[in-house]
């Protein structure tokens, strides 16, 4: 695990995107960025997906944020 740990974390610093394929998000993202002054979809969904996995995977996050501190 120590191996994966360090080469996710290395890969994540390096290209820390990832893409989600679901329309239906999409659309309401694109809605809320034209109806809503400085809403920014990059930060939104960034902050919904961290909320999520750190409440699905709670032991794996805290060992990826202390191994990245």
């Amino acid at each position: 695990m120590d191996e994966v740990l360090k080469t996710c974390i290395e890969e994540a610093q390096k290209k820390p995107k990832i893409t989600v394929w679901n329309p239906r998000v999409v659309a309401v993202m694109k809605i809320l960025k034209k109806t809503t002054p400085e809403f920014s979809m990059s930060r939104e969904a960034s902050r919904l997906l961290e909320e999520a996995v750190k409440s699905k995977y709670p032991e794996l996050w805290k060992t990826v944020e202390e191994a990245m501190r």
